[in-house]
């Protein structure tokens, strides 16, 4: 049910942190039901975030580190010689 009103009559908002406890289920299913592209589980260190009004949470967000490469490492290699190479 969408949230109605002003930030102010939410009252406090407390910010959880939800990775690898029981309220995991609560941040993945919203996004893997309602999200564009749906849910998978994120690669290397990440971090899940709720935001609660009293018991109800309100929003979610989350961090993920990057990734070091695009692509396999047998093209980064021949595309790193062929920038470099002198004839």
């Amino acid at each position: 049910m969408p949230v109605c009103g002003s930030l102010a009559g939410l009252g406090p908002l407390v910010f959880r942190q939800v990775r690898r406890t029981d309220d995991e289920p609560r941040f993945n299913s919203p996004i893997r039901t309602h999200h564009y592209l749906g849910y998978s589980q994120p690669v290397g260190e990440h971090l899940k975030f709720l935001v609660y009004a009293g018991a109800r949470p309100v929003a979610g967000f989350a961090w993920s580190s990057c990734r070091l490469r695009a692509g396999s490492f047998e093209s980064d290699r021949s595309l790193v010689f062929k920038i470099t190479k002198v004839e």
